[in-house]
């Protein structure tokens, strides 16, 4: 996992400790339902997006990427 999928995934977890326990968040026994509903959508967003980053690179992209990167100097 990339540092990034790493540091989305511990957003992700915090999100979902918000909606599974309110009451350590001063919300009282349950969030309101808007509260929760958009929480749970961010979630979804953040999981989409963290499966996104952990796909491969097609190899088309990466050769792509790669020749755009030919004329750089490789630092040593």
């Amino acid at each position: 996992m990339t540092p990034a999928a790493t540091g989305l995934s511990e957003v992700y977890l915090r999100l979902a400790s918000i909606v599974q326990r309110p009451e350590a968040f001063g919300l009282g026994a349950s969030a309101p339902q808007p509260l929760t509903d958009t929480l749970e959508a961010m979630m979804q967003t953040l999981g989409q997006v963290i499966d996104d980053m952990e796909q491969p690179i097609p190899e088309k992209d990466l050769e792509k990427e790669l020749s755009q990167d030919a004329d750089q100097p490789v630092a040593c």
